[in-house]
């Protein structure tokens, strides 16, 4: 057969399959081999890894240095390094730490937990960042106007614990709310914390069962009658003020909030400053 028909049979022939790209393409990276990598680059740099939580979708590690003055917090995803945050802690001011927190009662959701608190200092803030199965890590914030109806104390501005306290497998996010104007002292700030319940895209405030009040209420009643007997009316005002909040928060209204103080501070005889301490805490409970 001649060379001309050979060529014409082969131009003619049956069509080729078309190839699909996309088969031989792979977005992403492997997320564990990746997470290898940002580990080996952490002690490359004189940080060692000392906490490492693996989820389905994604890769966290913590790490510090061996004086403790530098931190870390790496969560690995497909896409990569997803989140990242370094803490430094030398006694400057604006020092933070970071550092990794172990899920509550050892849960395995998307969820991560990077704890974040200011040097030399309490007071941590707890940022929860929920993973998505496209690897992205987006932070869960706080419903702005959910704890609103707690004035004259301060919105809380943070998550300071993740706690599954009522065992029903959601963990709950626990903020600290502090009445910093109704304070007899700077190292004795009235304070509660109440539990947020996870909602779309945010913790949202739910009030919870009456039985956590009364758990909440008891606790300050045992510890009222230690600060009598202590003599110590800075910690007997502030767990007064808490068990107002307590009322606020359980929907009591201001009334029952009064009350609640008063009651709080049962068997104490107020002259001078702690008496007018007193009158300026009832007005400001009162006060709409």
């Amino acid at each position: 057969m001649p060379i001309a028909a050979l060529a014409c049979l082969a131009a003619c022939g049956a069509p080729q399959a078309e190839v699909d790209v996309g088969a031989y393409l792979r977005v992403g990276v492997d997320m564990r081999t990746e997470c290898r990598s940002v580990a080996d680059a952490l002690t490359d740099g004189g940080l060692e890894v000392v906490a490492r939580l693996e989820r389905p979708r994604s890769c966290a590690l913590g790490a510090v240095s061996a004086d403790g003055a530098r931190s870390a917090v790496r969560v690995v995803t497909a896409r990569g390094i997803a989140y990242a945050a370094d803490g430094r802690a030398d006694g400057l001011p604006g020092g933070t730490t970071v550092a990794l927190v172990a899920p509550p009662g050892g849960a395995v959701g998307p969820e991560v937990l990077v704890a974040r608190a200011p040097s030399a200092t309490e007071g941590r803030c707890v940022t929860v960042l929920h993973v998505d199965a496209q690897g992205g890590a987006r932070e869960i914030g706080l419903e702005p106007g959910a704890l609103a109806v707690v004035a004259p104390a301060e919105a809380p501005t943070c998550v300071t614990e993740v706690l599954d306290v009522d065992g029903d497998g959601t963990a709950e996010a626990w903020v600290a709310i502090r009445a910093l104007t109704l304070a007899a002292t700077a190292t004795r700030v009235p304070t509660v914390r109440v539990p947020l319940a996870p909602g779309a895209g945010v913790f949202e405030y739910v009030p919870p069962p009456e039985a956590h009040w009364q758990r909440e209420r008891a606790a300050r009643d045992v510890a009222r009658t230690q600060a009598r007997r202590d003599r110590d009316f800075p910690a007997a005002h502030a767990l007064a003020v808490e068990l107002a909040l307590v009322a606020l928060l359980a929907g009591e209204g201001r009334a029952a909030a009064c009350a609640a103080y008063d009651a709080g501070l049962a068997g104490w005889s107020l002259v001078g400053e702690p008496l007018a301490l007193a009158e300026r805490t009832r007005a400001a409970l009162a006060a709409e």
